[in-house]
């Protein structure tokens, strides 16, 4: 990108990065004081509910915190620590955290995606097997699942951290992007493929359970019609959302390595980079 590009309209893109962030950071901020403040032990979905709101939060923060106020000032030069820090934390570590976070027979999988994973495991464990989930300690199995998740988005935070390995956010062009060394693009060619990896296998899932869905014996276990049909209408609309979720990130992927390359245009690179970036979170929340 040459050095005296210049992005148009800049107070608009940074604008609409305000309004977009402000409203994922509020919503999702909102679930997270309700989870911590709710009474009662949570179940094994409602943590994992909990800890998808972190990664949400983080990404939406760091534009209120980072992005936005670089680039209102727009400074001559950044500053690579501080901005490889968010932008690993960010773009990273809870990028990759939002897909993961798994049931107890997934805890071997990664943790966002990771935790996206884990709620499409929960419900599916749930589903086909509503008897035996006293096998397991599910508080301990989804303690576990969640930690594993959290020491996965910190490895995948820490990796970009030495010289020309960070993925850093310019805010010339209003864009996050790799730094240009073969450390940066082989650390993002890892993320983009854990994510990708990650999506499949919870797509997957949601296959699984939207064929038990839809074939199960609505009078099974001598439960009466209207509580079956009852449980069943909750189910479907918690497959929906969790098959929306999925397909929030692979949205945004898909953007990021193929939309993005079609255009060298400015604010054609901003929509389908940063602001894709950005409005996933928000819309997540």
């Amino acid at each position: 990108m040459p050095e005296d590009v210049d992005f148009p309209l800049p107070y608009l893109a940074t604008s609409i990065l305000f309004m977009v962030s402000t409203f994922g950071f509020v919503i999702s901020f909102y679930l997270l004081v309700k989870f911590l403040t709710r009474k009662g032990r949570l179940s094994s979905f409602q943590k994992l509910c909990l800890a998808k709101t972190f990664p949400n939060v983080i990404v939406c923060s760091s534009f209120l915190l980072w992005v936005i106020p670089l680039s209102i000032i727009q400074p001559l030069e950044v500053s690579r620590l501080p901005n490889v820090v968010v932008g690993q934390v960010a773009g990273a570590g809870a990028y990759i955290m939002g897909t993961v976070i798994c049931s107890p027979i997934f805890i071997g999988q990664f943790s966002g995606p990771l935790i996206q994973l884990c709620m499409s495991a929960n419900r599916c464990f749930i589903l086909y097997f509503p008897l035996k989930n006293y096998i397991v300690d599910k508080r301990s199995s989804t303690n576990l699942a969640i930690s594993v998740a959290i020491i996965v988005s910190i490895i995948f935070t820490c990796v970009g951290l030495p010289d020309e390995c960070g993925y850093i956010y310019d805010p010339k062009v209003f864009t996050w992007t790799s730094e240009s060394y073969s450390c940066a693009e082989f650390q993002l060619n890892v993320l983009l493929c854990s994510v990708f990896t990650l999506a499949i296998m919870s797509n997957s899932l949601n296959f699984i359970t939207a064929m038990k869905l839809l074939f199960c014996n609505s009078f099974e276990l001598g439960m009466n019609q209207a509580y079956t049909s009852r449980r069943r209408r909750r189910r479907i609309m918690m497959f929906i959302q969790n098959v929306v979720q999925d397909c929030l990130h692979m949205v945004d992927l898909i953007n990021c390595i193929y939309i993005s390359l079609l255009s060298n245009d400015l604010w054609f690179q901003f929509t389908f980079l940063t602001l894709s970036f950005v409005l996933v979170y928000a819309l997540d929340g």
